[in-house]
């Protein structure tokens, strides 16, 4: 065996030990873990080192950030955009939770985030076979159904299996990337884009924030996977949004690249904080 493959050998199971230790590795206090004072529903769990609610709420704030040039406010977290009617026979929660909403100062532009920090080491998640239902979608965006159900079938592998409540689930074909919850995602906006036709901003952007460790071959696959992803969304959503008058984008982010797009000139002591999701 040569020196390179010891070498990488020894280097995956470092990075394994590391995860391990980032994933019993609670503080005792939330506060120990924010710069920020925690806003109210904040995820319990907000106090592990590995929490992508804590990573994204000491980036972006509980009050107003610049970011691309651009000023944006009205920031709310966990917002939620409902995507399935529950018509099928469960008690499963079909709506998409997006970390952070928030809107652009002269109102154009809104921006919403799904932050991962480790979780693109475990595997993606199932889907509900209620993604597939025409019956289970909501009748305000009847015409788009076709289109949301062949983005999830284009998603799914076989085979089915049976969740501990015997419901019907898929597996995504996907290793790493959770491009399934990145789709209900996009169907919870497209319906509240539906819901309120005109009263939307004319710009509508999902950034998938993720944090980068190193290049560790993990990574890298959930990167090739999301950029995968998000070129795929880009092509088949962009239309059925113009159609609700609105310009919508996807966009895969490694973490260390959206620090470079805020603008910290105004607050050198919360820059100097994040150091600490630095490598």
């Amino acid at each position: 065996m040569n020196k390179e493959i010891v070498l990488e050998r020894l280097r995956q199971k470092l990075f394994q030990q590391e995860l391990e230790l980032c994933n019993r590795y609670y503080l005792k206090a939330m506060s120990e873990n924010l710069f920020f004072t925690p806003y109210k529903g904040i995820d319990p769990r907000a106090n592990s080192i590995r929490s992508s609610a804590a990573m994204i709420y000491n980036t972006i704030g509980p009050d107003s950030v610049i970011l691309d040039g651009k000023k944006y406010q009205n920031i709310e977290y966990e917002r939620e955009f409902p995507a399935l009617n529950n018509n099928d026979a469960t008690d499963h929660d079909h709506s998409a939770h997006l970390d952070v909403s928030m809107l652009s100062e002269d109102k154009t532009e809104l921006t919403l985030v799904e932050a991962k920090m480790l979780e693109w080491t475990e595997n993606p998640k199932s889907m509900s076979i209620a993604y597939l239902s025409p019956r289970c979608y909501p009748p305000e965006i009847d015409k788009a159904v076709p289109h949301f159900i062949e983005s999830f079938k284009s998603l799914k592998s076989f085979p089915e299996v049976k969740d501990s409540k015997d419901a019907k689930r898929i597996m995504p074909f996907y290793s790493k990337y959770d491009a399934v919850q990145m789709n209900i995602h996009i169907l919870g906006i497209y319906n509240y884009c539906a819901r309120e036709k005109g009263k939307v901003p004319k710009k509508i952007r999902l950034l998938n924030i993720v944090w980068n460790y190193d290049e560790a071959e993990e990574y890298q696959t959930v990167e090739r996977e999301g950029k995968e992803y998000v070129a795929f969304a880009n092509v088949t959503f962009r239309n059925l949004f113009k159609q609700l008058g609105v310009d919508f984008s996807v966009e895969y982010i490694r973490y260390s690249e959206f620090l470079t797009r805020v603008d910290w000139s105004n607050d050198l002591e919360h820059r100097a904080y994040l150091k600490r999701y630095e490598v």
